[in-house]
């Protein structure tokens, strides 16, 4: 209830999934190069839409943070979709 902590804990939550999501950035490219872009899409937009459903039942803001931590690591889409469009449109 302390508007610091809310502060504090929505700043969190809000960081943590771009945060672990720049960590394992180059292990999903290197996924991609090795298996391919349209696969690792599909095992994006699947993994966060899973993590985005699960955000529902979150009971306090320990499960929020770790949810958004889980989003960032099996996310990477934005990339891989800019990357996918790049090499299909034609020049």
């Amino acid at each position: 209830t302390d508007h610091a902590a809310i502060l504090r804990w929505s700043g969190t939550a809000y960081a943590a999934s771009f945060f672990t999501a720049a960590i394992v950035a180059p292990f999903w490219g290197l996924l991609c190069d090795r298996y391919g872009r349209k696969l690792m899409q599909v095992r994006a937009s699947l993994g966060v839409a899973v993590c985005t459903a699960l955000l529902a039942l979150v009971q306090d803001v320990h499960q929020l943070v770790a949810l958004r931590l889980l989003t960032g690591l099996v996310a990477g889409y934005a990339s891989g979709a800019t990357v996918l469009i790049a090499t299909q449109t034609p020049r």
